[in-house]
C-alpha cells in the first residue's frame, strides 16, 4: 500500500517497505498515470525540479521501486525502450488493496450510521408520551 502521508510502502502486512524519497516521488507520478507511458523527461522534471539530473537518476528509482514491489515488480512496471516507463494498470490492486477497501469499509460505515440516525429519529416520533424541549 502506498501511504503518501507517512512517505512509505507497506506490503500486505503492514511492513514497510524501503523507498527513497525520490524513487517514492516517481512511484507516486507513476501510479497517478498508470497504464500510461509517462515520458521520463516528465518523470525527470516531476521528481526533480529545478535541478538536472541525468537518465541513470530516474533509472536507479526504477530500481528501488522494483525491488520494493516484490517477485511481480519487473511485470507491473514496464520498460517502453528509449522511451520510459509505465505502472500497469494491475498495480492499483497491488499497491493499493487495503486503502481501496478501507475506503470502501468507510463508506459503508457512514450510510450505516445515517440509517440508524433516521430510524432512531422515526422511532422517537412515533413514541406517545415524547417528551419536548424548550
Amino acid at each position: 500500500m502506498l501511504n503518501p502521508k507517512r512517505g512509505r510502502l507497506e506490503d500486505e502486512t503492514g511492513a514497510e517497505r524501503v523507498l527513497r524519497a525520490k524513487s517514492f516521488r516517481v512511484l507516486e507520478l507513476l501510479l497517478a498515470r498508470r497504464g500510461e507511458l509517462l515520458a521520463k523527461d516528465e518523470l525527470l522534471r516531476n521528481a526533480w525540479p529545478d535541478v538536472i539530473v541525468s537518465d541513470d537518476a530516474l533509472s536507479q528509482c526504477i530500481s528501488d521501486i522494483r525491488r520494493a514491489l516484490g517477485s511481480r515488480g519487473a511485470a507491473l512496471l514496464r520498460t517502453v525502450p528509449r522511451r520510459s516507463y509505465v505502472l500497469e494498470e494491475e498495480a492499483l490492486a497491488s499497491v493499493l488493496p487495503r486503502r481501496a477497501a478501507a475506503r470502501h469499509g468507510a463508506a459503508t460505515a457512514s450510510v450505516a450510521a445515517v440509517f440508524a440516525v433516521i430510524t432512531g429519529l422515526g422511532c422517537w416520533r412515533c413514541l406517545p408520551n415524547r417528551m419536548s424541549f424548550p
